[in-house]
């Protein structure tokens, strides 16, 4: 089965090549657009680069952080992904379980144990993330997405099993023995086979979107502008075929000058039709 993959990216990909992307297959792009009551600052430096990828689907996600207002967090996110046409889902990633930010930080450069920093409690993270998921869901047409694991709901929210399954999972599962590809056919060839499946957050029935490398370094994005260094990002895979993603997420192929020009001269081809000087001029030029 044709496989559909793609990637996502934040503040920590620094530059993202579009066309060498496209070129190599990759179908879409989930972009980082907010966290909490902040901006991603190079959310909209990525979306002017996608311009040089016009073939590639465009997704945004926001952080979702218990501890700032839902419906706040909700609509800064919208004010900033709507004005793009070419955004064609939301997602809304639910993995935070500390109520601290400084402790949590602390932890993170081994300055203070797991159990000083303070934990939100179950009932608020599953309040947070159905929320906002909810405002948006009522606000726009976009399909909206649920990213999260298995660890984080069935352990710290499990109240989501209750209602996980109305929203489209993209969920968070990364083999334990795996091989770094060394080239975006080789990511191809090593994906999971139809009809594998990730682990699973209890209550969910079906995934759309796996996130199965963490550490994915190929061409097309990178730590710096002049494009020297590769970057890690994230890896992604489709649960279905072009026609199921492009039918799912309501896209519409806009064909290139290229893909008119090509189909123009085939129906010459077919038709006999003899092209004056005068029109292929204008096809070439």
């Amino acid at each position: 089965m044709e496989k559909v993959i793609g990637i996502d990216a934040s503040l920590y990909q620094k530059r993202i090549n579009f066309k060498t992307l496209q070129d190599n297959g990759v179908s879409f792009v989930i972009l980082k657009a907010s966290s909490g009551s902040g901006i991603d600052p190079l959310f909209k430096q990525h979306m002017a680069e996608a311009e040089y990828g016009p073939n590639i689907v465009i997704g945004a996600y926001h952080w979702c952080d218990p501890t700032f207002d839902d419906n706040k967090q909700a609509q800064m996110f919208l004010d900033i992904v709507q004005p793009y046409d070419r955004v064609k889902f939301y997602a809304g990633d639910a993995e935070q379980w500390w109520a601290d930010w400084v402790m949590w930080g602390k932890m993170t450069r081994n300055e203070c144990r797991p159990d000083d920093v303070p934990h939100l409690t179950g009932q608020r993270m599953n309040d947070n993330i159905h929320n906002i998921l909810n405002y948006w869901s009522a606000r726009t047409d976009r399909k909206v997405l649920i990213y999260t694991a298995k660890w984080w709901t069935d352990y710290y929210a499990p109240l989501t099993s209750g209602w996980i399954k109305d929203y489209p999972l993209w969920v968070a599962t990364y083999p334990t023995v795996t091989k770094a590809p060394t080239s975006w056919k080789e990511y191809f060839d090593t994906q999971p086979p139809a009809g594998t499946s990730p682990y699973m957050p209890r209550g969910s029935e079906k995934w759309t979107i796996w996130q199965n490398t963490g550490n994915l370094k190929l061409p097309g994005v990178y730590t710096d502008d002049k494009e020297t260094t590769i970057s890690a990002a994230d890896g992604n895979i489709f649960n279905g075929n072009q026609l199921q993603f492009d039918e799912f997420f309501k896209v519409v192929h806009v064909p290139t000058l290229e893909e008119r020009v090509k189909k123009l001269e085939d129906l010459a081809i077919d038709h006999g039709w003899m092209l004056s000087e005068e029109v292929k001029k204008l096809v070439n030029s």
